[in-house]
């Protein structure tokens, strides 16, 4: 598409896991997204934290159960389908907007193959310009969906503590999604105190 571009970003996140009722608590959490030149940086860093609360409650909270004879959706009201509250925000949340614009110039690509592509389209009469967008937004991206996977941190957290807790790695190398309670409890069965 003519409005095609990449995102990137990265996040690092520490958990506290309770091995006695499964539950974890977010304590830190640091996300940095390359949001391009920002017309309005409050509104992208609130879009997204908003974006990585949302993923933590996919990653974390959120699951829907039903009924195996019947069908029926177990997990339909607030009572039993838990989505994300104020407790949940990570103790230290560290947001930052970084524009990578500099690496984008000055990146290898940019430098040696886009004048070589520029030089073969000329040959052929194709006129051809670095882009077709206007001023205006060039370089602002996209803060509100992207930066929801980066709430994977926070799943890789809780898939380690659960590994240091039963000091084995888990089978098939990976956690359930949602990483809920209902999902850690039987992985924690063996490390409750008295169980042996």
């Amino acid at each position: 598409p003519e409005l095609a571009y990449d995102t990137f970003g990265a996040a690092v996140s520490e958990v506290e896991l309770d091995v006695l009722s499964g539950e974890t608590k977010t304590l830190f959490s640091h996300v940095m997204y390359d949001s391009g030149v920002s017309m309005n940086p409050a509104v992208d860093i609130g879009q997204f934290e908003g974006a990585y609360m949302m993923g933590l409650g996919h990653m974390l909270l959120e699951g829907v159960d039903f009924d195996p004879a019947t069908g029926k959706c177990l997990t339909d009201n607030t009572w039993t389908y838990k989505v994300p509250l104020a407790s949940d925000v990570p103790q230290n949340f560290v947001a930052e907007i970084v524009d990578m614009k500099a690496q984008r110039i000055n990146s290898p690509v940019f430098s040696c193959l886009l004048p070589c592509i520029m030089g073969c389209l000329s040959w052929f009469n194709i006129p051809w310009k670095v882009t077709k967008t206007d001023k205006a937004f060039k370089s602002g991206k996209s803060a509100s969906e992207p930066p929801l996977l980066l709430s994977l941190s926070a799943h890789a957290a809780t898939r380690m503590a659960v590994i240091a807790a039963r000091d084995k790695p888990l089978e098939a190398h990976s956690l359930p999604l949602p990483a809920n309670t209902v999902a850690l409890l039987p992985l924690l069965e063996e490390c409750r105190p008295g169980v042996k």
